[in-house]
């Protein structure tokens, strides 16, 4: 396991370079949930269109992107992303962490930096889709979201949470 390092979130700058680290970090990301869960994606290399354009898909509108850096060896550990769907809807996307980093409260971090902005901005709702047997499960439940349904295509529970602005 590796060494309790400082972790860094920021948002995402629009660094090419970084966008394809952050696109490389899902697709390994993916490749693990395939090796060690039943299949649930067809095509992996079709699941990642959105990081192809960060900045257009999660940064317009009061969207944002964020990552987590070991601040020691500077390596990409988690992200997450914030999706502005229009009137107050926002979906939290792209949730993951390295499964060497993970159980070191980084995506509880993640979260509550994107629920962070969420107050700050103009988000009423945020909704998701997830597996109950993805390691973020839980944690959605703890920062608050509810079942409200479920996705037919893949078996995927919906979850949402209404946002109490300050």
């Amino acid at each position: 396991m590796p060494t309790a390092n400082e972790i860094i979130i920021e948002p995402f700058d629009g660094d090419l370079a970084d966008m394809r680290e952050i696109a490389e970090f899902h697709l390994g990301i993916r490749q693990h949930q395939e090796a060690t869960t039943p299949k649930r994606f067809s095509n992996i290399y079709a699941s990642q269109v959105d990081l192809m354009d960060i900045d257009g898909y999660y940064k317009s509108g009061n969207g944002n992107f964020w990552t987590a850096r070991d601040s020691e060896i500077a390596r990409l550990v988690g992200i997450v992303g914030l999706h502005d769907e229009g009137e107050g809807h926002g979906v939290l996307k792209r949730m993951a962490v390295d499964p060497n980093f993970r159980r070191r409260r980084i995506g509880t971090r993640l979260v509550n930096t994107l629920l962070d902005h969420a107050r700050e901005t103009s988000f009423s709702v945020l909704t998701l889709e997830t597996a109950k047997d993805e390691d973020g499960y839980p944690l959605y439940l703890a920062a608050g979201f509810i079942e409200t349904g479920r996705v037919l295509r893949n078996r995927d529970y919906i979850m949402r949470l209404d946002i109490i602005q300050p």
